[in-house]
């Protein structure tokens, strides 16, 4: 690789050194390859401390210092003898994916492939079911485009149904795996019905109303 510290002269450099990344939130990758997560690996560290005023005090101490470089040289040992660590790059990229788009996680954990499905889901409804695992989570809720890219993503298929002009999306092959979430799904519908059925009935007594205005 090419080196080139600011106004000096470029030089090549072999790098043998890891690059260390860290972050708060892992940013989603938008790639179809799996070149990136055969060379990564994701280190969670998902444990919070309080600040204590004493921890280098306590923890870089001579002792542990010998300790740490111990155990670095033990790493670097191995890693020289035996290669780096095999890892399972599809599962890399799941474990990525899940931390990285709340979407796939829903989908994923949440949802399953069911080509025998006799029970389209409605979309929207579906979407707000995502909408409440996001506000459970505390995290941010992807918007209905970005939500449906991600299902076809993942196999579901995605159709419109109903005469022209008031068509409605709905997921075909999809089958719920959460009680939770189903059970909100029902509840859906049947607000739906209510309001239909009332609906219905407020336009059938509009009708006779209007009727007996007609036959007096």
């Amino acid at each position: 690789m090419a080196i080139e510290p600011k106004y000096q002269q470029a030089y090549d450099y072999l790098n043998s050194a890891p690059f260390i990344f860290g972050c708060n939130e892992i940013p989603t990758i938008k790639t179809s390859s799996n070149a990136f997560y055969n060379r990564i690996y994701l280190i969670e560290f998902p444990n919070q401390f309080t600040v204590d005023p004493k921890f280098n005090e306590l923890l870089f101490t001579e002792e542990n210092k010998s300790a740490y470089l111990n155990l670095a040289l033990e790493a670097v040992r191995k890693l020289k003898t035996e290669g780096p660590i095999a890892q399972d790059a599809d599962a890399i990229h799941d474990q990525w994916s899940q931390l990285s788009d709340n979407a796939y996680r829903f989908i994923k954990n949440h949802m399953a492939i069911d080509n025998e499905s006799i029970d389209p889901i409605p979309f929207k409804d579906l979407h707000y079911a995502y909408t409440q695992f996001c506000i459970k989570n505390g995290e941010i809720v992807m918007g209905q485009n970005k939500f449906k890219s991600t299902l076809q993503s993942r196999g579901y298929r995605i159709k419109n149904k109903g005469p022209k002009g008031e068509q409605i999306a709905y997921v075909m092959n999809a089958k719920i795996l959460s009680e939770e979430y189903r059970r909100m799904l029902i509840d859906i519908d049947d607000t739906f019905d209510d309001i239909l059925i009332t609906s219905k009935e407020n336009r059938a007594q509009g009708i006779m109303t209007r009727t007996q205005g007609i036959m007096t």
